[in-house]
């Protein structure tokens, strides 16, 4: 079947996104790198420019756009040290990553139950280790009532 070419193009729309650049009118050596980085807007950015420090790896971290730097970073062992475990557990996109790390006893010490608590996305790990969770120092009641996701 033959789609006409308007069609074809409405329909690609949907299926790429556009490479997102900045406002004309803001210039991006005055943009501080080590922030853009938490920006999901900023992905092409980030993605030509890539992490180089401690501080920038903080704010990647968390941002659900970059999860394929962050793997990719992960895999590397000259670059595993910088992505930042406490900012990483509130990243809705690292579930996955924090899942294998939670059974992995060298990688679970990195997670931070304090933000992975916040993390909507990470519901379900929660839930599964409730009954010893509920009874230890890793449980902060403040920190499952900031997620939308323990809340319906």
């Amino acid at each position: 079947m033959n789609l006409p070419r308007d069609i074809l193009l409405i329909i690609a729309e949907y299926c790429v996104r556009p490479p997102m650049k900045l406002l004309d009118w803001v210039p991006l050596e005055y943009l501080d790198m080590n922030y853009i980085g938490a920006n999901p807007g900023a992905i092409d950015l980030i993605e030509k420019r890539p992490p180089r420090n401690m501080l920038e790896w903080l704010h990647v971290s968390r941002n659900p756009a970059a999860i394929h730097l962050i793997e990719a970073a992960l895999a590397d062992p000259k670059t595993a040290g910088f992505v930042n475990w406490i900012a990483l557990s509130q990243n809705p996109a690292a579930v996955h990553i924090l899942e294998a790390a939670l059974a992995d006893p060298d990688k679970a010490p990195k997670v931070s139950w304090d933000n992975l608590l916040r993390n909507p996305a990470a519901i379900h790990l929660i839930e599964a280790v409730w009954e010893d969770l509920v009874n230890s120092d890793r449980m902060n009641w403040e920190s499952l009532a900031m997620n939308p996701a323990a809340v319906y």
